[in-house]
């Protein structure tokens, strides 16, 4: 809708209690550093380079001995409607070392499944059924201590770093996301949020 999916991300954190922005750039990272030196920010923001890709949360490992209480990380192809500090709130009240975003997915088959048992019994056909999974929303708070576990310049995605903090007895809790929430990484989603946002201008 004529505006940088980067600046969707900026403008949710320019109305969180964030103080401090670290942007992690490899790709066409030129592009992404012009972007924000052009741009009229709020909030003082730093560019990090990384010389080889280091994953969804490897840059991470590049601040993590910063002096920052914790870590909101954005996935930065996300677009949400999600109040930043409601998120922030929730993993401070419960006292978290990492809150995981998660978003509700919705599948449809778009054939009719059929549940039988063993012998070839037929029990039940369900015509073109939703199936409905909380996923990964790319939005993550990381406390200084679970962040100590990012190794630095080595590759690795939150998955396995979720995985390693759990290992390590860290406290992982999930905050279910029920606001307007996509991932723009596929071209039929970056199409329907261009139209959403295209509509609400």
């Amino acid at each position: 809708a004529g505006k940088p999916i980067i600046q969707y991300v900026l403008d949710k954190v320019f109305l969180s209690s964030i103080e401090n922005i670290n942007i992690s750039v490899h790709y066409k990272h030129e592009l992404i550093s012009d972007f924000i030196k052009k741009i009229n920010v709020k909030k003082e923001i730093n560019i990090i380079n990384e010389n080889e890709p280091l994953g969804t949360i490897g840059a991470l490992g590049l601040i993590a001995n910063k002096s920052y209480d914790s870590f909101l990380v954005l996935n930065a192809d996300v677009i949400t409607e999600l109040p930043l500090n409601e998120f922030i709130v929730f993993h401070n009240d419960n006292k978290n070392d990492i809150t995981i975003g998660a978003a509700i997915h919705e599948f449809e088959i778009p054939y009719g499944v059929i549940k039988y048992d063993e012998l070839g019994k037929f029990y039940s056909i369900s015509e073109k059924p939703i199936i409905k999974n909380l996923v990964s929303a790319g939005i993550y708070l990381i406390s200084k201590k679970s962040s100590l576990l990012i190794p630095k310049n080595k590759y690795m995605d939150m998955p396995e770093f979720v995985e390693l903090a759990k290992r390590a007895g860290l406290k992982v809790g999930v905050f279910p996301v029920y606001e307007y929430w996509t991932d723009v990484g596929l071209p039929e989603a970056l199409t329907k949020a261009n139209n959403k946002f295209n509509q609400n201008n």
